[in-house]
Formats: structure tokens, C-alpha cells, sequence
């Protein structure tokens, strides 16, 4: 969120976490295309964001680890106060290995395919 008075936000990654099977998968962009696309390059410090998502990943890895729970997402999420903001947890059946799904919902939310615009035809 380069301006949070906004709320204007692009999609940077993704949190899975798999209480039952005590555990948490953070999917993070690999670069800063996405923001780069939505907003102006120089609307933020490439680096700083590297930076941020880098930390915010660690910390959650950190923070739910030895307990993934909702409740400790939901206390991560409320300490957050950088440009990175962790959206509310939303509830999604888990059919497989948690990693597997946390990289299907990635390449899904992250990395959606662009549209594809083709000749109108009139008519």
C-alpha cells in the first residue's frame, strides 16, 4: 500500500495457515512487478519493499511456527505498521499437502493470468 489513506493495494503474496496440520506457508512475489504495474515505480523504494516483504515473511515464520494458529495470524497481522498490510484471513479447505496448496493459491492470487484481448468483432 504505497498510499494507506487509500487503501489502494497490490497483492505481494500469501499466508496459509494449516492449524490442524500445524502448519504456515508464506508465498511472497520473487519480484515487484505487480505493485510496479498498479502503481508508478517511483511511488516506492524497490529495495525497501524487498526489504519489507523479506522481514514481514521471517517474522511471520517466526510468530506461528511452533503454533500456527488464527488467532496468532490475526495478532502478526496487527503489528504490522510498514507498507506491507496483511489482508483479513479468509477460510479455504485445505484437500492437500498445505505447501502444495499455498503454491496452487499463489500462482491463482499472485500471478493470475493477464487478460487476453482479442480483435472486437462487430456485429
Amino acid at each position: 500500500m504505497p498510499n494507506p489513506g487509500r487503501a489502494e493495494g497490490a497483492n505481494v503474496g500469501l499466508v496459509l495457515v494449516c492449524p490442524e496440520r500445524k502448519s504456515v506457508c508464506v508465498h511472497l512475489s520473487d519480484n515487484n512487478e505487480a505493485p510496479k504495474r498498479l502503481f508508478r515505480a517511483s511511488s516506492f523504494d524497490d529495495a525497501r519493499l524487498a526489504i519489507a516483504k523479506e522481514s514481514l515473511a521471517a517474522r511471520l515464520r517466526s510468530d506461528l511456527g511452533s503454533e500456527p494458529t488464527l488467532e496468532g495470524l490475526r495478532r502478526t497481522r496487527g503489528l504490522e505498521a510498514n507498507s506491507l498490510c496483511l489482508t483479513e484471513p479468509r477460510t479455504v479447505a485445505v484437500l492437500g499437502e498445505p505447501q502444495e496448496v499455498a503454491e496452487q493459491l499463489h500462482r491463482e492470487l499472485v500471478y493470475p493470468e493477464p487478460l487476453r484481448r482479442g480483435p472486437r468483432s462487430h456485429g
